[in-house]
């Protein structure tokens, strides 16, 4: 599950999540995260994983595409 519909589905806001990751996590860290506009780091990760009780996992966060690379 994406960030941003976890948080949606919990009505959580930026600020929330910051608190329920802890470890420093700002509601700015969040608000990228969940835009996609930044990646978590490791450390993060692992937090926020358990703060969501694995519905958000570093899968979440990996683009991936449905077109299968051409073999050379």
């Amino acid at each position: 599950m994406r960030l941003l519909a976890y948080m949606k589905s919990h009505s959580l806001t930026d600020a929330a999540m910051a608190a329920r990751i802890g470890g420093g996590v700002t509601p700015r860290q969040v608000r990228k995260w969940k835009y996609g506009e930044s990646l978590p780091r490791l450390p993060e990760l692992v937090r926020l994983t358990r703060a969501t009780e694995g519905e958000v996992t570093a899968e979440d966060f990996v683009q991936s595409s449905d077109a299968p690379e051409a073999a050379a």
